[in-house]
């Protein structure tokens, strides 16, 4: 049985884990984080909870979404932002598919099928001070990795800071901070933290907002800019990149590498609904798409 473990873990990990039993956590839930290329943070359209100050600078919607990634991988998420006896509140689940696998002995014989999976449940509340000129925020959750019948746990703290004038946004971010208590292995691991610096504001003269995203993993920092702007039909156009791209080219065609590390999207708000599509392009390694539904109340 420990060499069935062994096995499954040592796939998992290869293929769609990265070698850690938390990565999933980052990935992406919301077409918003599709569109944008990963940025994003502090757009108060369909706002996913990830700078939770932003629960009390967003709508109050209910939000369902749907991202299909490469090699059968799929995640979906449930958001709702509210304001509650006039405390600015927000829920989320989200979870991640990686499929099912044939589990198999050291000899290679099929022993029988599995599934993995990661599943995150995150209460967030944000407070606007300052005269809504600031907006302090936190969010707190429970996420479950699975491997068949293996578990990986962890509670994540995640606050945020927003400030906002007339013409910027400024955030701070400070995503997964939190304990482990169980992983696939006797090695200590950690939760996969990052600092975020996020700018945004219009383009004088425009409807055109943008935002710049900096983002610091420990040892790796990533930039990101992403854009949106509302046409008077209620047409929302979304695009967005990232300091990726230069890693994602290869000895490909032009239009591959054009289009690497790109992400876009296309919404539609008619009435309290709103219809949200948008795809990103990992150049000649893929594509990610998403679909999502959004009612005000």
């Amino acid at each position: 049985m420990k060499n069935k473990i062994r096995i499954i873990f040592i796939f998992i990990s290869s293929v769609a884990l990265s070698q850690s039993s938390f990565n999933g956590i980052n990935n992406w839930f919301q077409v918003n984080s599709v569109s944008f290329a990963g940025g994003g943070y502090l757009s108060s359209f369909r706002n996913d909870l990830r700078n939770p100050a932003m629960i009390a600078d967003s709508n109050r919607v209910f939000n369902v979404d749907y991202i299909k990634y490469p090699a059968g991988i799929n995640s979906q998420s449930l958001i709702a932002n509210t304001i509650i006896n006039k405390h600015y509140v927000g829920f989320k689940i989200s979870r991640t598919s990686y499929g099912v696998f044939s589990e198999r002995d050291y000899n290679n014989q099929k022993t029988g099928d599995y599934t993995a999976g990661d599943l995150h449940f995150q209460v967030g509340y944000a407070k606007p001070t300052m005269n809504n000129k600031l907006f302090i925020g936190v969010n707190t959750g429970l996420f479950l990795s699975q491997i068949q019948s293996f578990n990986a746990r962890a509670i994540t703290i995640s606050p945020g800071i927003v400030f906002k004038s007339q013409t910027v946004k400024i955030g701070l971010t400070f995503q997964n901070y939190g304990k482990v208590f169980s992983s696939y292995t006797s090695t200590k691991e950690n939760l996969p933290i990052s600092r975020v610096f996020s700018l945004a504001g219009y383009i004088p003269s425009t409807r055109i907002e943008m935002e710049y995203d900096y983002i610091s993993m420990g040892v790796e920092n990533i930039s990101k800019i992403s854009g949106i702007i509302k046409f008077e039909n209620n047409i929302i156009l979304k695009a967005g990149t990232s300091s990726n791209r230069y890693n994602q080219k290869i000895d490909s065609s032009i239009f591959s590498n054009i289009f690497s590390d790109l992400g876009i999207g296309l919404a539609y708000e008619m009435d309290e609904i709103i219809i949200d599509i948008g795809s990103y392009s990992y150049g000649p390694g893929g594509y990610i798409f998403g679909i999502g539904f959004s009612s005000k109340f």
